[in-house]
């Protein structure tokens, strides 16, 4: 009967129809019908390549990490049963797959595989393409299944929703057994809600929490349901028996930050500063772009108001200060945060290929080419943000196709005669100096000035060594918890080595340097001797601060054993002095001198 069902359908005789499907079904069988599917086979044409799937992937990590977890704990749900686990993109694009071996191999007959696109409009009603339309929980048993190759699968799907209720995509399950039809639903919408949950808890983390002490605090709040929080980390709901039990005054807690509320455990990262038009700013701590130095403090506050535009942005600095997480920062503080993050390294593509990469190309438009043609970064980056690093690398023949590109918003594909728009932020920076460029006649002029409408420079971290002091326990952290190590303390001592060294490879340097001294340390402190070769011929500065005067061989060396005295003082001037062997007057001249300042409390120490 139902195979019946579907047969009249296709011939149009559709009035018993209705009565047996729901009628999300049944408005997606005439969607289908109307969109001329080919019912007698699965189409296959639009999988995505390898390259483009990492990419996505790449633009997709957040969510495609806290996916796999979720859906592994579905498959150990149904381990003695053949099934299938997925979740797809707002695209309909299959980003994960997971469950039974078999049939895993049986499934990927009809491409429900990784890099398969399963819209509506593509694959007929199926439970990612239908959900996605419908944006509600669906039950599709075999038969109602559009195109007749998939009416061999029963499946469950539920859609997945980012906190701003913006769609993410859906988790699927599907099986040759029909099972407990209401069983695996609530399955389905339980694993959807899960990851909903994760993408919530792990976008406050990312923004408020920069320690494992913070983040269990945070855990407090979240998971042990003491309090339930609005997508901005604003309380909206208590349990109050839960907060007392955790020893929290639930009276005043509505409507207050959750980092206000649990002051003392952790830093309140989302803090009001006073500006100087008696406003108010808000800074937002991101997660590996710290620091107390007046340069970080500036070009963080710079980036959060790029971020309100939609204008392009040069960024500038020596390699490893920090360009990309910038970027980053720029695009997830906009309207554009939830849509693509394309980052590319046009110093990393050949001269040849950049052109197609950046902006597609047409089917049969070189030898090799894919047929049906393929897009570019460009197109891939849309509603989002393309990051073009090393753009002073760019070959010049590419650079007259971008200056049209960002003038006029379109792309062509390589052998396509057709525009095609492109809604995109534009960020492009780079280590060399492009006006010299300009002047030898390696970089555009016109594109200089076209990509130069906001311009970030980032200070090496040389000329911000301040930072160190927070960049040095905010790896120590990340690497800790890397390795799963216990607590690890660095020798105050080695602060001395740090703040001499020059870095020239800047804050990666830093981050790698942390990273081999939790790695190889065996003991509860990091000492001298874990210390890179390079760290350890710093004489000068062990001579200066052994003699307890400042030895002025440079100012660079000066500028760090000042910072090193301030610190081991915990900022007192008169100590500092004696320490240095000068009086408070000349300690004050010499501040002034470093643009040395007091660090304040601001969430970025």
């Amino acid at each position: 009967m139902n195979n019946a069902v579907w047969k009249n359908f296709r011939k149009g005789k559709e009035e018993n129809v209705i009565k047996q499907l729901s009628p999300p079904i049944y408005l997606s069988w005439k969607r289908c019908r109307d969109w001329q599917i080919n019912y007698q086979q699965v189409s296959n044409y639009d999988i995505l390549p390898s390259n483009r799937f990492n990419e996505l992937l790449q633009a997709h990590e957040d969510f495609v990490r806290i996916s796999k977890i979720v859906l592994q704990y579905i498959v150990n749900f149904l381990k003695n049963s053949e099934h299938l686990v997925l979740v797809s993109n707002k695209d309909g694009v299959i980003l994960i797959t997971m469950g039974a071996p078999t049939f895993l191999n049986k499934v990927q007959k009809i491409s429900l595989s990784l890099g398969s696109n399963w819209r509506e409009d593509i694959k007929g009603t199926n439970t990612v393409g239908t959900v996605l339309f419908e944006k509600s929980p669906i039950i599709i048993p075999g038969w109602q299944h559009y195109i007749q190759p998939i009416q061999f699968l029963n499946c469950w799907g539920a859609p997945i929703f980012y906190p701003d209720k913006t769609i993410a995509g859906v988790l699927n399950i599907s099986s040759a057994s029909f099972h407990n039809s209401n069983q695996m639903l609530t399955l389905a919408i339980m694993g959807a809600r899960m990851i909903e949950q994760n993408l919530l808890i792990n976008g406050f983390e990312r923004k408020y929490c920069n320690n494992q002490q913070s983040k269990r605090a945070f855990e407090d709040i979240i998971l042990t349901d003491i309090a339930s929080l609005d997508e901005n980390g604003f309380i909206i709901d208590i349990n109050k028996a839960e907060a007392l039990k955790m020893g929290y005054d639930s009276k005043n807690m509505i409507g207050k930050h959750f980092s206000e509320v649990i002051a003392g455990r952790i830093t309140p990262i989302l803090k009001k500063i006073e500006s100087n038009n008696n406003g108010t700013e808000k800074w937002v701590r991101e997660s590996g772009w710290i620091g107390r130095s007046p340069q970080t403090h500036a070009i963080l506050k710079l980036a959060i108001k790029a971020s309100k535009t939609d204008s392009t942005i040069f960024i500038q600095g020596e390699s490893g200060t920090g360009k990309e997480n910038i970027a980053r920062i720029i695009h997830n503080q906009s309207a554009r945060k939830d849509k693509p993050f394309i980052a590319v390294n046009c110093a990393a593509i050949p001269s040849t290929l950049i052109e197609s990469e950046l902006f597609g190309y047409a089917g049969g438009a070189f030898s090799g080419a894919r047929r049906g043609g393929q897009a570019g970064k460009f197109e891939l980056a849309q509603g989002g943000t393309i990051f073009l690093d090393e753009i002073g690398d760019m070959p010049f023949s590419a650079q007259s196709v971008l200056l049209r590109v960002l003038q006029t918003r379109e792309v062509y594909r390589i052998g396509e005669g057709k525009a095609r728009p492109v809604d995109i932020r534009v960020i492009a920076a780079t280590n060399r100096n492009c006006s010299e460029m300009v002047e030898k006649k390696q970089f555009r002029l016109d594109l200089y000035y076209r990509l130069k409408v906001i311009c970030i420079e980032i200070s090496p971290l040389r000329e911000r060594l301040e930072d160190i002091y927070d960049l040095v326990p905010y790896f120590l952290d990340k690497f800790l918890c890397t390795f799963k190590k216990q607590e690890v303390q660095i020798n105050k001592d080695i602060y001395k080595y740090f703040l001499s060294y020059h870095w020239p490879g800047n804050v990666r340097e830093l981050e790698n340097c942390i990273e081999s001294m939790v790695a190889l340390t065996d003991g509860p402190t990091i000492t001298y001797e874990l210390l890179p070769k390079e760290l350890k011929n710093t004489e000068i500065m062990q001579a200066a601060t052994s003699r307890g005067t400042l030895t002025l061989h440079a100012e660079k060396t000066e500028r760090a054993t000042i910072l090193n005295a301030l610190e081991q003082t915990k900022w007192n001037a008169s100590g500092a002095a004696r320490l240095l062997g000068i009086g408070r007057a000349t300690l004050h001249r010499k501040l002034n001198k470093y643009n040395i300042v007091r660090p304040i409390n601001t969430g970025f120490r």
